[in-house]
């Protein structure tokens, strides 16, 4: 390695810490301090049990109902072992603050999808330097994927999707370098990245096949990539097995049918594609076109990746269509009560290696773009994810046998009229903060909000309904005697970790007295010296 490159090296790793420290800051800022998904719940007191017993089961009578039986009569969440296991550090790291207090042990757990998100940045950034583009265009890019599309109200949130995003597309970064490195040792650590995320869904193993073909190297025989590809696969392999075995640990049997209950309380499983598929594409409900706009330019920019990555381009766009056409096909595809739909995270993440490679824009339209784009996540983090269908009285499953729904539905249309409202319109003074088992617990999932015949006794009654999401706003506003942090410490070392971010991104970027090129450690799958900074 030349000096040049070593420095180049040197120049991207710290590039890419300043990126994880200011996208970490953001997200764990914009998050709501609490779980705000009865799922994340569920792997909550799997993970709290996991650390304090040695086994992950649900022993909370509220959630028994929504577990099923394993060995020695304990009940068990239907979620996978990662969504708990990295759940567990921030567990600890709670205890070292303030020990065994049920409130900070959910509000560190909560922070577990912003840490995992903003190092997919740090990935989608160093991924873009692999293909040859420059610094400070790889960071623009970088910042537009974490804020102006999904990836930040998701991220910002207790739901997985975006944690399952960065090992996915840890698993094609790691394959891609093994294809210009020729290594089978980083195809296999590719393939154990995958891996991971089998772990925490099983239907992830048929994506494998198709992004292990990101190692193939242009220009090489078939037979001299197939090593590296059976690697990848054998990795992939090795998650899935460990997915067995979690099965088997927690209840003796390899596979778990039917866990999550399809077709008995649940509705079933498969619902109609053609519903799914336009609703996911173009409705103003559930619609990525409405939700995550700069889908446009990140497809528009997977053929020019091609001519650049070829394996790469089309190991995305299989993974994509695939996976795309999987959600569609199920009967909850919309993924409720979250904003937008969150099942496409992942594609989403896998399509924006393809940003920096979109024709170029006049910058007033690439500016329209990202507006927009950023404008719709703000709107999603104003205000609690769930309040639209709260408000609407809708059921549990008020989606099913509802065709096209979502044509006639829009939290995303419902959302500035809800924020006008709750600045405005006069209310009675909620008496608890949320609805659900524990209105007195601040931090506990939302659960349920009494008759839904009687629209009265819903939205008016709850205050998480009526203040700002993000915790630093709410938590400030709610009496010193009920806040079980120290809000503004805690704000405050985010906002410095961001600050320190910002320092490092303008060290690494900044004119050297020397100008020269910056290589990257490895050339492009072109063959030409990649990287020059955007001076």
């Amino acid at each position: 390695m030349t000096a040049d490159s070593a420095s180049g090296s040197r120049r991207d790793l710290g590039a890419a810490i300043g990126l994880f420290l200011i996208v970490a800051s953001l997200y764990a800022l914009a998050s709501p301090g609490r779980i705000d998904t009865i799922d994340g719940q569920f792997r909550y007191e799997a993970a709290k049990n996991w650390y304090e017993k040695g086994i992950p089961e649900i022993d909370d009578p509220v959630l028994v109902g929504g577990t099923f039986a394993g060995l020695e009569g304990r009940r068990f969440t239907a979620y996978n072992a990662p969504g708990c296991l990295f759940g567990i550090p921030f567990i600890a790291l709670a205890d070292l603050a303030v020990p065994r207090n049920e409130e900070v042990r959910r509000f560190a757990f909560g922070f577990v999808s912003p840490a995992l998100g903003a190092a997919l940045a740090a990935l989608t950034f160093l991924f873009f330097r692999r293909l040859g583009i420059g610094r400070r265009s790889a960071i623009g890019w970088s910042l537009a994927a974490s804020t102006c599309t999904l990836l930040w109200p998701v991220a910002s949130s207790a739901f997985d999707q975006v944690q399952h995003a960065f090992f996915l597309t840890l698993a094609a970064f790691l394959a891609f370098v093994a294809a210009e490195r020729k290594s089978l040792v980083v195809a296999l650590a590719g393939g154990l990245s995958i891996g991971v995320a089998i772990m925490y869904q099983e239907t992830y193993s048929i994506l494998a096949p198709l992004l292990g073909i990101v190692c193939f190297a242009k220009g090489e025989g078939w037979k001299r990539g197939f090593g590296r590809y059976v690697a990848f696969g054998f990795g992939a392999a090795t998650g899935l097995a460990l997915w067995a075995w979690y099965n088997y640990f927690r209840t003796g049997q390899l596979m778990v049918e039917n866990r999550f209950g399809f077709g008995t309380l649940h509705p079933p499983l498969w619902g109609n594609p053609l519903d799914g598929a336009l609703s996911l594409l173009v409705s103003p409900g559930r619609g990525v076109l409405f939700f995550s706009p700069l889908i446009v330019l990140a497809i528009a920019g997977i053929r020019p990746l091609h001519r650049r990555a070829p394996f790469l381009a089309w190991a995305i766009c299989a993974a994509a269509v695939v996976h795309f056409s999987l959600i569609s096909s199920f009967s909850f595809f919309s993924a409720e009560w979250c904003w937008g739909p969150r099942y496409l995270v992942v594609v989403l993440a896998l399509l924006h290696v393809g940003l920096p490679f979109a024709p170029p824009l006049r910058r007033r339209l690439l500016a329209v773009f990202l507006t927009i784009g950023c404008a719709v996540q703000l709107l999603g983090l104003s205000l609690e994810m769930s309040r639209y269908h709260y408000e609407h009285r809708h059921l549990k499953y008020f989606w099913a046998n509802r065709p096209f729904l979502y044509f006639r539905e829009s939290q995303l249309a419902a959302r500035p009229l809800e924020i006008l409202n709750t600045l405005f319109a006069e209310r009675p003074e909620p008496k608890f903060f949320r609805p659900g088992p524990h209105p007195d617990q601040m931090t506990w999932a939302i659960q349920g909000v009494g008759d839904r015949s009687r629209p009265e006794t819903w939205v008016p009654y709850f205050k998480v309904f009526y203040l700002p999401r993000p915790w630093p706003i709410w938590m400030a506003s709610l009496p010193k005697n009920f806040r079980f942090i120290a809000v503004g410490k805690v704000a405050g070392l985010l906002v410095a970790a961001g600050a320190v971010g910002a320092f490092l991104i303008l060290t690494m970027t900044r004119k050297r007295a020397v100008q020269g090129p910056d290589l990257l450690p490895a050339q492009r799958v072109d063959g030409t010296a990649g990287g020059q900074d955007d001076e």
